[in-house]
């Protein structure tokens, strides 16, 4: 197996899911600064989710035939402006925008790193390289949030969107080593029909439908959960910015040892 494409899409994975579940952590924070409500404060996860859903579906197909590789890069670079927007915002509607942008940039490379590894990957060991990138679902509570909960808590929340927009430039150009795709030399009119009729047959079945419903209703659930623990840890018991991070931390740990255990049984 290729280490250096595993490490990379790793990377990439790990960027956007460890800015996402930052949020809840230093959303008591956002909060204070911004003087907003608690219900307001849901927009931003709001604004994130819908454009990061819409950048996943476009891209996706979209780099169907134009290639992973450009998407991701071009993906880490809107994320790291976007952050650095973020952490500029001088308004609760500023931020918001920004986490908009950010969700763009953050849905790409979701969608384009796993479709990477699947494109690039023999069948053989695919499964075994997805294992490897898919541990970035691990490695984000457990070590980006409470870094990053720790740089808002003592330096403030803006110093962590910094601390991402710098992560994203990194990634940016370490995507740069990435193979260039193995691709045709550019999309036909039948190959976009092609597509459109697969992506229509995929939601005219009833069991992929089902599972689109089911995933939705399971990460709703769990994300509007995760969301608001760090504002209710904090308004209930006092619990610290860099605290939570801890608790993201051990959630984090806690999901690593269930998740073979629930695969055995």
């Amino acid at each position: 197996m290729d280490f250096l494409i595993i490490g990379i899409l790793f990377l990439l994975l790990f960027l956007g899911l460890a800015d996402n579940q930052t949020i809840p952590a230093i959303l008591p924070l956002l909060i204070d600064s911004l003087h907003i409500t608690v219900e307001q404060a849901g927009l931003l996860a709001v604004f994130y989710s819908v454009a990061a859903a819409f950048a996943s579906l476009v891209t996706g197909i979209v780099s169907d035939h134009y290639g992973r590789r450009r998407f991701l890069v071009a993906g880490a670079l809107l994320f790291g402006f976007a952050s650095w927007l973020a952490a500029h915002a001088a308004s609760f509607t500023g931020l918001t925008l920004a986490r908009g942008l950010t969700g763009l940039g953050a849905g790409t490379i979701s969608t384009c790193s796993i479709a990477f590894a699947g494109d690039w990957f023999d069948y053989s060991i695919r499964g075994r390289a997805l294992s490897w990138i898919s541990t970035a679902y691990f490695a984000a509570p457990i070590l980006g949030v409470p870094l990053a909960a720790q740089v808002a808590g003592r330096l403030g929340w803006r110093d962590t969107f910094y601390f991402f927009a710098v992560l994203a430039a990194a990634s940016a150009l370490i995507s740069l080593r990435l193979p260039h795709d193995r691709r045709d030399s550019g999309p036909s009119s039948e190959k976009w029909k092609a597509t459109f009729r697969a992506c229509r047959s995929f939601f005219k079945r009833r069991d992929t439908s089902a599972g689109l419903v089911i995933a939705f209703l399971v990460s709703g659930g769990l994300y509007g959960f995760l969301y608001y623990i760090g504002q209710w840890l904090n308004s209930s018991f006092g619990v610290s910015t860099g605290t939570i991070g801890w608790v993201f931390m051990l959630g984090g740990f806690a999901a690593l040892v269930s998740a073979p255990v629930a695969g055995s049984l």
